[in-house]
């Protein structure tokens, strides 16, 4: 219908009850009446201006029966129009009544009504003016920019209209024009602002409503058919829902919508505000709008707290928050995408082949279905290299693609993890998902989120555990399969395991490939099979027949003849041709490759884990930084002599040469992976003994040209003593002992004496350094009773096994003696001290462990930060006591003729604690720089001391 309405002029004037209104502009209009903007002056301050919005009844007519009169102000109603009129002035008046009797029940969600006059042949309100805009007019400015943002404005509508139906009226005129946003901040107050349309739901079929308002797009279809038998709260539920469906897709909806599911979720998954959403979103976003336009009027949503719920639920899926089956695949669906950015691309497709404990040849689908559906944990054996991490990787991605409310939320957790969980071992798979889970107003504390998910887990099938890697665990497996016991009781809990003996499970293994799948593979790639049966026995493993591929690739395809069935050069060689890559920077690179990652192996062997955190990765840089900078590193590695200035071009800093270590292993070779808590990964554990092999034949090397230095400066010594006769002769045997079988005897003995002695110290520092580790954890830190009680364990635990090595049987003065007693010329009072050490260091950890126990303890004054800051000052005391340990055994090895001292550095190089002192510090020949080194690091040490009693230490 075209609308032929004349409205008021800017700048008319209408007087109603005294007081005169100058009329500033339209603010909106509808069928039955118009709303303008005015103004009038203030009774005292006649410059001062009230401005308010006046209501005018004017309804609309197809041939203009009801309009303007000439003067421009009155309402013309003719004779034929009169009783059209009267009906619209009664829905008026109506409605007018209704807002004024909410309004004193609860003003801050019903629009406000200053007063109500006859005038100019038709009725008028004046409303106050609150500013803000209708949502109609914040949809066309394109205003609604986010899903958040559209949520928040549908959550305020339904407070707003609660009032309307917590008092029995039904609102059945919602849609954008009718919804005022009120300027309030991010979160803007909505109000419902035309009330003619409003009747109580008893008063509907007993007094058939004379003007109901209809609105196609937006008012429920037994509204719009008249069906007064059918309407109720949840045609206006429908309304709502047809409101969220305008702002998601900019468009009204139409016929073809209602009635096609499909054609629905096309349009609201073309939607600009679902882009970037996690899939769980748009399946709530899906069923809240099909549930609440259902032509079913009983299955649609039946209040405004039933849509509220769902609507509050949708927030946390957009914001990751809550502790429910959504918020757990939201979780894990975000994990694997940041895993699949850093995942390889597979150079064949893998027919997994799988057998059960029976016998029973599966395949990857069966097996699935059949783990799915037991009650029993399953395990899943498999040589490394086999293709299980891939198997239950794909799974995972698979899984995670689309959100199904019926199937238990796939959750992959790698267990290499666990060995850094030594302060929360007992708790690990639980901590780890309640990790990213956030607060949502009903949870917020640790407790409440433990609780809700302990809740979550006993409802039917709501997470599949994939467990990945058990036999990665060295330490502590016994608390973690106590655990998985535990998981395993739960009743919507299901667990997969990737290793080997585990009893009370479901046993599968996944068979290496079959000789017609290794051909095919092949084939495919233009390569021919291996005639060598050693060579087509290795290549059945997956791995190792992707390696091999990517050799041929790279024109190494006589490399065959070299590998023969020696797993060890296969990787060598993949590794070789890995490198080959980045020519560019091919000295970096192979510094990198063959120096730098092995060392990282080698920590990680040392510390039984696959992962080295971010403190060891920085030692690591610093110490390859300085290495290859050595001359005896040159000397050692001829082919890096002249080459150090192309390995560090550009390098100014150890962080950037941090930075170059990732972008090279990392970024660029993907055999070294980070972790968002800034630890690094080895790309898999078949590397892991190669590239530590590899550092332990590059330290033999480097320390074999020390020795090889050490010995040339005794010849040298010989040619200036041989002129001196005599005494030249008695200077040169004092330089050349040991010369009997019995001094060189004795002083192999001392040289495994001091090994003894600096391995029990070394054992005692590494039991204070996993204290330390599982002090510095965020719940122990807050005071978790728990992780507490845990804790006090572990420190009597670590507390006792230092006591034991820090006595010794044999006397100290008596063991310094026999050093005396070679004639080698040994200091006796720095062997004695020495000796003394581990008892004088004990006496320090046990005084300190206890002081650590009573900072920690959940009734202590310490706050976390406090408790954080203790912790930091007692590792920083550690490492600088390291320091003076390591440059006093320097110094007692500087006394041993030759090399009958070497043995105790190549001691330190594997050492827990003293391993990554090693090669950082150059040991210096001459003694007084070495004094001055030592005195330099007991000046440290000092500090440090003084930096822990600050922090609350009694020393």
């Amino acid at each position: 219908m075209r609308d032929v309405r004349s409205f008021l002029e800017q700048g008319t004037e209408v007087v109603l009850g005294g007081i005169c209104y100058e009329i500033l502009g339209i603010e909106g209009y509808g069928a039955s009446s118009a709303v303008y903007l005015a103004r009038y002056r203030d009774s005292l301050m006649e410059n001062s201006w009230h401005q308010v919005l006046l209501k005018e009844l004017f309804p609309l007519t197809r041939t203009g029966e009801i309009c303007r009169g000439r003067d421009g102000k009155c309402i013309v109603v003719e004779k034929q129009a009169g009783e059209f009129f009267s009906i619209h002035e009664r829905s008026f008046m109506r409605g007018t009544q209704i807002q004024l009797e909410l309004l004193l029940k609860d003003p801050g969600l019903i629009s406000g009504n200053l007063n109500s006059y006859r005038a100019g042949g038709t009725i008028y309100s004046v409303l106050p003016w609150q500013g803000g805009s209708t949502l109609e007019e914040e949809l066309d400015a394109g205003n609604i920019r986010s899903l958040l943002q559209a949520v928040s404005v549908l959550k305020n509508v339904l407070e707003c209209l609660e009032v309307f139906h917590s008092h029995g009226y039904l609102y059945l005129d919602i849609s954008p024009d009718n919804c005022l946003l009120l300027p309030s901040g991010e979160e803007r107050k909505a109000l419902l602002i035309d009330y003619n349309s409003i009747w109580k739901s008893e008063e509907i079929l007993e007094h058939p409503p004379e003007c109901f308002s209809r609105k196609r797009g937006y008012s429920a279809p037994e509204v719009m058919l008249k069906n007064l038998r059918s309407v109720g709260r949840h045609s206006d539920m429908y309304s709502v829902c047809a409101v969220f469906y305008r702002i998601l897709t900019g468009t009204i909806l139409g016929q073809e919508q209602m009635q096609d599911v499909k054609s629905l979720k096309k349009e609201i998954g073309d939607s600009a505000l679902l882009d970037g959403e996690m899939p769980s979103v748009r399946s709530k976003v899906y069923g809240i709008i099909t549930k609440g336009l259902k032509l079913s009027t009983a299955r649609r949503y039946q209040s405004t707290g039933e849509l509220r719920a769902d609507l509050d639920e949708l927030m946390l899926r957009i914001e990751g928050r809550g502790v429910t089956h959504e918020a757990l695949w939201d979780i894990s669906r975000r994990k694997c995408l940041q895993l699949a950015a850093r995942k390889e691309k597979k150079r064949f497709p893998l027919d997994y082949r799988i057998e059960s404990s029976s016998r029973e040849k599966l395949t990857a689908g069966q097996f699935w279905e059949r783990v799915l559906s037991e009650n029993s944990a399953a395990l899943l054996e498999g040589e490394g290299g086999s293709g299980k991490s891939t198997m239950l990787l794909d799974f995972w991605e698979a899984s995670t693609r689309e959100y199904n409310r019926d199937r238990p939320v796939v959750w992959f957790l790698p267990l290499y993890r666990y060995q850094e969980a030594r302060g929360r071992a007992s708790s690990f798979i639980k901590d780890s998902l309640l990790e990213y889970l956030k607060p949502d107003g009903r949870v917020n504390g640790t407790k409440e989120a433990c609780e809700g998910l302990m809740e979550v887990l006993e409802k039917k099938d709501q997470i599949f555990l994939i467990l990945d890697g058990l036999d990665e665990v060295r330490e502590g497996k016994r608390e973690l399969i106590r655990e998985i016991s535990s998981f395993r009781q739960k009743r919507g809990v299901r667990i997969l395991i990737s290793g080997r003996n585990l009893s009370g499970c479901s046993c599968y293994s996944i068979r290496p490939l079959s000789i017609c799948q290794m051909k095919e593979i092949l084939n495919d790639s233009g390569l021919f099979i291996p005639s060598d049966t050693g060579m087509q026995e290795l290549l059945r493993n997956p791995m190792m027949l992707d390696m091999y591929l990517e050799i041929c690739k790279k024109g190494e395809n006589g490399v065959v003849c070299d590998i023969q069935d020696d797993k060890e050069k296969l990787i060598r060689k993949y590794l070789e041709c890995l490198v080959r890559e980045w020519e560019a920077d091919g000295w970096r690179m192979n510094y990198l490759l063959w120096h730098v990652l092995p060392m990282a192996a080698l920590e990680m062997k040392r510390k039984s884990r696959l992962f080295i955190n971010s403190d060891e990765f920085y030692k690591i840089a610093e110490k390859s930084m300085k290495l290859i900078k050595e001359k005896d590193f040159a000397l050692a590695f001829p082919e890096y002599m002249g080459k150090a200035g192309q390995v560090m071009e550009g390098i100014n800093s150890q962080a950037e040469w941090a930075d170059c270590i990732i972008l090279g292993l990392n970024d660029r070779l993907a055999l070294l992976s980070g972790d968002r808590d800034g630890s690094f990964h080895i790309a898999h554990e078949v590397y892991l003994d190669f590239l530590s092999e590899r550092a332990q034949e590059n330290l033999k090397k480097y320390l074999k040209r020390r020795r090889k230095a050490r010995t040339g400066r005794y010849i040298v010594i010989l040619g200036m003593v041989i002129g001196f006769g005599a005494a030249g002769f008695a200077l040169f045997m004092k330089l050349s002992y040991p010369v009997t079988v019995e001094e060189r005897a004795r002083l192999k003995n001392c040289a495994g004496q001091m090994e003894i002695l600096c391995g029990r110290l070394d054992t005692m520092l590494y039991e204070e350094e996993k204290v330390l580790e599982m002090a510095d954890d965020d719940g122990l830190l807050s005071g978790d009773e728990k992780r507490y009680q845990n804790f006090e364990k572990n420190v009597q635990r670590a507390v006792e096994k230092a006591g034991m090595y820090s006595k010794d049987d044999s006397d100290d003065i008596r063991s310094a003696e026999i050093f005396s007693e070679t004639g080698a010329g040994f200091d006796a009072s720095r062997i004695l001290s020495f000796y003394r050490e581990p008892g004088e260091h004990f006496v320090f950890m046990k005084q300190t462990m206890d002081q650590l126990l009573d900072m920690m303890d959940p009734g202590s004054r310490y706050t976390p930060d406090r408790r954080r800051e203790a912790v930091g000052a007692y590792k920083e005391y550690l490492e600088a006591y390291k320091e003076v340990i390591y440059w006093k055994i320097a110094a007692v090895e500087a006394d041993f003729p030759g090399d009958y001292g070497q043995e105790i550095y190549e001691w330190i190089a594997h050492s827990n604690s003293f391993g990554s002192v090693f090669i950082s510090k150059k040991t210096e020949e001459d003694r007084k720089q070495m004094e001055i080194k030592q005195t330099a690091a007991e000046v440290q040490l000092k500090e440090c001391m003084a930096q822990m009693q600050r922090c609350g230490f009694v020393l």
